[in-house]
């Protein structure tokens, strides 16, 4: 007589996480049947109540993950869609990634204030608006690892205000004074495709017009955020980033275009208030794109 198992393991839950992603996205190519995608995600779907459980105890496992996003993440399993959620997934990576980047940024000057600028929103409507919180926090310690990787000091976290008229993070390299001033971006998924296979055809007109819409918008709505900051008293030396990190793989496909437009709309000289605009398409900082007015 087979044994019924009233437990979930880790592979399982990623298995479901991985399958959502492919059921949802017709760009990523399915190595699996329809019929296994679905019985993962019902592996899972059937036992909501020990992967919510499963979820709590991860957060007992990682301290750091639980203190910048355990608020969220609560907050995030009482929602919709729990499948859908990024940083629901992360949990059960397997390198426990994030985990070990919070470690690294544990004493720069300020990061607390990370945990007072993002916060959950409750109800059960609200699961996109938690993963939007989730995804800028992520974007904002990814940076501060890509800073302490590449030799800037004097790192910190500015204060949160409630105001708009900031930036988010200051430091220093090479006797240079920076500001950053980060956002995420997503939802690219509309670019057309190559004829062949499932890659974006980032020098189609219809996507140079999408990935030219994103950058130009952030920038117009950074410029003017920058303006607040800096009309009266900006230091001449001061240099000024606007960080723009991508998630989606369209994004990761086309830097080298967003790479492009971004410098012809910088030598328009509308965003005055601007110094460099930094492109992160993924985790690694190779392929990130810095590009200098």
């Amino acid at each position: 007589m087979a044994t019924i198992s009233f437990d979930l393991t880790d592979e399982e839950i990623r298995k479901a996480f991985y399958s959502y992603c492919v059921l949802h996205d017709q760009s990523i190519e399915r190595n699996e049947s329809p019929e296994n995608l679905e019985n993962n995600l019902n592996k899972v779907y059937e036992k909501m109540n020990i992967f919510k459980n499963m979820v709590k105890r991860k957060l007992n496992e990682f301290p750091n993950i639980n203190k910048f996003f355990g608020k969220i993440i609560l907050a995030r399993i009482r929602q919709n869609d729990l499948l859908a959620s990024n940083i629901l997934s992360i949990l059960f990576e397997n390198d426990n990634r994030l985990e070990k980047r919070i470690s690294r940024i544990v004493d720069i000057h300020g990061v607390e204030e990370l945990t007072k600028e993002y916060k959950p929103a409750s109800g059960a409507d609200k699961g996109e608006l938690n993963e939007y919180i989730a995804r800028e926090l992520l974007a904002e310690i990814l940076l501060l690892n890509f800073l302490l990787d590449h030799g800037y000091i004097n790192i910190s976290k500015i204060p949160f205000s409630g105001s708009m008229s900031r930036v988010d993070i200051a430091a220093e390299k090479h006797e240079k004074k920076y500001v950053f001033e980060v956002t995420h971006k997503r939802n690219l998924k509309t670019l057309p495709s190559l004829a062949f296979g499932n890659l974006e055809d980032c020098n189609h007109p219809e996507s140079e017009k999408i990935i030219k819409k994103l950058i130009q918008g952030t920038l117009k709505d950074k410029n003017n955020q920058l303006r607040k900051v800096f009309v009266n008293n900006a230091p001449p030396d001061l240099i000024k980033v606007v960080v723009v990190k991508g998630s989606d793989y369209s994004f990761n496909e086309c830097i080298k275009k967003a790479e492009e437009i971004t410098k012809g709309l910088l030598n328009t000289n509308k965003y005055e208030f601007i110094d460099v605009v930094w492109l992160i398409s993924n985790n690694d900082f190779y392929y990130s794109k810095w590009v200098i007015k």
